[in-house]
């Protein structure tokens, strides 16, 4: 869009319903990727502050983390860091991808 693009498009559906059986769905905590952002001290602590909102914290918190990659290791950007969210619920070719289109945004802006 900073470029003049008129081609992106985001859309949104809602489907209105009671969400008296709705329960507390949206309101779990799935751990993703911790360790290799655990420098940041402001993503950790949010992390855990998160975790404890939760129920989780210390070792209960630890046994359920997600353990580092090998693959994953080394130097984290901060778009990546950013998107650490949805990196975390992402595998191979998907993961890829991803992490390809947000360095090639870096290199062109």
């Amino acid at each position: 869009l900073s470029k003049g693009s008129k081609d992106n498009m985001t859309a949104v559906c809602v489907c209105f319903q009671d969400g008296k059986n709705y329960g507390k769905l949206g309101d779990q905590f799935i751990p993703g990727r911790f360790h290799e952002y655990s420098k940041d001290s402001k993503f950790k602590t949010a992390y855990l502050n998160f975790a404890k909102a939760h129920g989780y914290e210390g070792e209960k918190l630890m046994s359920i983390l997600p353990q580092q990659s090998s693959k994953y290791q080394g130097k984290v950007s901060p778009r990546e860091r950013e998107f650490s969210g949805v990196l975390s619920q992402l595998e191979g070719s998907q993961r890829s991808l991803l992490l390809s289109m947000m360095n090639q945004e870096m290199k062109t802006t």
